[in-house]
């Protein structure tokens, strides 16, 4: 009887606190969370698209993304790493569903961000970094980087503005909405009713500005 209630207490506990089994690359979740586990940990890229929320955490293993959602149901997310890229979406439309996905802070050189998704990066220190936000989606990063290559359209908002960029080349269009810090030169090519706003004082390297759109220095 004794071993029973052994047994009884430790599976209790063991749901209480969730288990990674791996499963196809799956760590078995537990209630509204769920952690994937990567077949890579050398990860260069993130490309997000599908509505998801993600957090560049550096608390996360370099192995792992964790997810928290507002349902049980994980199985409208994709969650997978090949070739370096680690790929977060959703296959299909979330409706009420939502996804907020936590991501190792490895040194990303390129980010892509689509399909309303909102990125958070509170820690980047990369030499170089190139960024495409589109489609309503969201972007906050901050630290540093040496060269920044930036295209911005669909709606998008972009807050670069505590991101210390050294040399920066920005394409913004279609009511794109853009906040960024050039230290060295800047390259702006606006259009289609974007606004871009630039601290710092560097060189202008190129400017091309039409089809009402703004750019703002120092403002």
């Amino acid at each position: 009887m004794k071993k029973l209630c052994s047994l009884f207490v430790a599976a209790s506990m063991l749901l209480l606190v969730g288990c990674e089994i791996k499963y196809n690359g799956v760590a078995v979740q537990l209630n509204n969370e769920c952690t994937y586990i990567l077949d890579e940990e050398l990860l260069a890229s993130l490309e997000l698209s599908g509505g998801v929320d993600v957090v560049v955490d550096t608390a996360m293993a370099k192995n792992k993304v964790r997810v928290v959602s507002n349902t049980d149901d994980f199985s409208k997310l994709v969650v997978k790493a090949e070739k370096g890229r680690l790929v977060i979406s959703s296959k299909r439309e979330l409706g009420n569903i939502e996804y907020k996905a936590y991501v190792p802070a490895c040194a990303y050189s390129a980010v892509a961000v689509a399909g309303g998704c909102d990125l958070e990066w509170n820690n980047c220190d990369v030499n170089e970094l190139t960024v495409s936000v589109s489609g309503g989606a969201d972007c906050e990063v901050k630290g540093r980087c040496n060269t920044l290559t930036l295209a911005v359209s669909g709606g998008a908002d972009v807050d670069f503005d505590e991101l210390l960029a050294g040399d920066v080349s920005v394409v913004a269009s279609g009511g794109a909405d853009v906040k960024l810090h050039a230290v060295r030169t800047i390259s702006v090519f606006a259009s289609g009713d974007a606004d871009v706003y630039i601290d710092g004082t560097p060189q202008i390297s190129g400017w091309n500005v039409s089809g009402g759109a703004d750019v703002y220095i120092n403002e």
